[in-house]
């Protein structure tokens, strides 16, 4: 296992991220599925601090919310930011709680780590009975990664970018490969759905401006077609 990478490293790239509207945008649609298909409110555990975004509606829907998160610089800001919320120092491969949870959450973390089967293994242990694990991921199946390809500008869907890797992603996966991974963990793939629809490259989409009704009408689109969606939102639950 080589899962003591610093991951400071990567932080200035998302403060600078010239993606970080799109990001945004992601992480409140993953966060909000978390919310609606949670079936109890009493505690909740998040892999990852998601740049706020996520804490601060965790912090607002849940009784208590427990989130581990690996980079030092992220745990001094958060630790103190909502009453309800603890944030514990830890890499997700190290953690052991003393308590089950009723949901799981893992927003744009699997994309990150070396092997996402052991975290999805090691996590399912610490779901209640009828507990979820609530899942956010990036897709190589986009609908603009797939035009660019058709288009001869993208050899393979599954190609990681240089971004990608200043990013810290360790994968692309498809929406067919999350599907094959979490089927080969025996995992009840309760549902599925797009976060978002991306139909061009980030920049092209700024040179349009779109407005937001425009932006909400893609990602109501995605919603029903993740097999195009630019990111996505699993529910997964051990029986």
């Amino acid at each position: 296992m080589k899962y003591k990478e610093n991951l400071e490293d990567y932080l200035s790239t998302y403060i600078e991220d010239p993606f970080a509207a799109e990001n945004k945008r992601m992480l409140n649609a993953y966060v909000d599925r978390c919310v609606k298909y949670s079936s109890n409110k009493e505690k909740y555990l998040e892999l990852g601090i998601g740049h706020g975004v996520v804490l601060n509606k965790l912090s607002e829907n849940f009784e208590h919310t427990l989130v581990i998160e690996g980079a030092p610089s992220l745990v001094k800001e958060y630790s103190d930011a909502h009453p309800n919320v603890s944030v514990y120092e830890t890499m997700f491969e190290e953690y052991e709680p003393l308590e089950k949870f009723n949901n799981i959450g893992m927003g744009f973390i699997l994309e990150h780590v070396d092997d996402p089967a052991q975290v999805l293994t090691q996590f399912r242990t610490f779901l209640s009975k009828q507990g979820s694990i609530f899942v956010g991921v990036p897709s190589a199946s986009s609908l603009h990664r797939m035009l660019a390809n058709r288009a001869g500008l993208l050899d393979d869907i599954r190609m990681m970018s240089e971004t990608d890797f200043k990013f810290g992603h360790k994968r692309f996966f498809t929406f067919e490969d999350w599907i094959a991974l979490f089927s080969s963990l025996n995992f009840n793939i309760v549902r599925s759905e797009g976060l978002s629809l991306k139909p061009f490259s980030t920049s092209q989409l700024e040179s349009l401006n779109l407005k937001r009704e425009v932006l909400l009408a893609l990602d109501d689109i995605a919603c029903k077609y993740p097999e195009m969606a630019n990111s996505l939102f699993f529910e997964l639950k051990n029986e």
